[in-house]
């Protein structure tokens, strides 16, 4: 009991003397939806993290849990899509009526987020490999760039969100001049350089009618 009493005293002459820490308490970050995330994608999220927390191994749960995932991917690029496409009429309407709310929205949807990627080793990372393609024959520098062009824009064209006319028409003019063949068979085709030195002389430049304007 004294030693009770001993204690309080001297915890109260120390908090009077230097008072107290208050900690406060870590407030939750939570992480604002984008605009064009609507109710069909929150439903679509719920049921793909809810299949996913599942600890069913077998191959059966884990075709619900892919086509789940699928189903919520195609639901935001729909959700994407049509925000866009809406956000655009919306602007071309503005543009007429209202510049100052059509300027308004226009800053501040705009990204202000910046690169990660250091400048300079950017710069550094593209000496070295124009450096590396100095060395090469004439026909091995159409191969590496030839072949890292096509499986760019191959890698594109599988990507809904990023298609358009351009990419079509490039894609297609390099279908025409047999790249696609020759990608597949670039491991086991002896030839390979010289077959591309020929495709490209014999029908790129043939095959490209009139400038590709952009969306």
């Amino acid at each position: 009991m004294i030693i009770s009493k001993i204690g309080k005293v001297l915890i109260n002459s120390a908090g009077n003397t230097f008072g107290f820490k208050v900690s406060a308490g870590k407030k939750s970050e939570h992480r604002k939806n984008k605009p064009w995330f609507d109710h069909d994608c929150k439903a679509a999220r719920s049921e793909f993290r809810k299949m996913k927390r599942n600890k069913n191994k077998s191959p059966f749960h884990r075709a619900l849990v892919s086509d789940a995932e699928k189903r919520y991917k195609n639901t935001m690029n729909k959700a994407h899509k049509k925000y866009r496409s809406d956000f655009r009429k919306k602007m071309d309407d503005l543009k007429q009526k209202d510049a100052k709310e059509f300027w308004r929205l226009l800053n501040e949807n705009k990204s202000t987020a910046q690169p990660k990627i250091d400048f300079d080793k950017l710069v550094s990372y593209f000496k070295e490999l124009n450096s590396d393609l100095r060395d090469d024959t004439e026909e091995q520098q159409i191969e590496t760039r030839c072949c890292v062009m096509f499986r760019y824009l191959f890698k594109l064209a599988q990507e809904t969100t990023f298609r358009s006319r351009s990419l079509d028409k490039m894609k297609s003019i390099l279908d025409n001049c047999g790249f696609s063949y020759l990608w597949s068979f670039q491991n086991t085709s002896p030839n390979i350089k010289s077959i591309i030195k020929q495709r490209l002389e014999d029908q790129f430049t043939q095959s490209w009618s009139g400038k590709v304007i952009p969306e």
